[in-house]
């Protein structure tokens, strides 16, 4: 059974540990903000405030066709 499914199943047997588990996940991911925030500064200094937006623009613009492809891969799986 491949990971996704796997995942989905357990956060449905067992919602409780899905919200401990969504703390965990949300305070992992703000406490290094500051970090965060140093290293993009680095990047900006080195290739320009304009050229990190238009990185940040084509990786959203890749993120979402990618996920669009994976949304009309299920979809046409799925009978009417």
């Amino acid at each position: 059974m491949p990971t996704l499914p796997r995942l989905l199943a357990a956060i449905h047997s067992h919602p409780r540990w899905s919200w401990a588990g969504l703390i965990a996940y949300a305070a992992a991911v703000t406490f290094p903000h500051e970090n965060v925030q140093w290293l993009v500064n680095e990047i900006a200094i080195r290739i320009t405030h304009r050229r990190l937006y238009q990185v940040s623009a084509a990786i959203t613009m890749m993120e979402a066709a990618w996920l669009t492809w994976i949304l009309i891969r299920r979809l046409r799986g799925q009978t009417a």
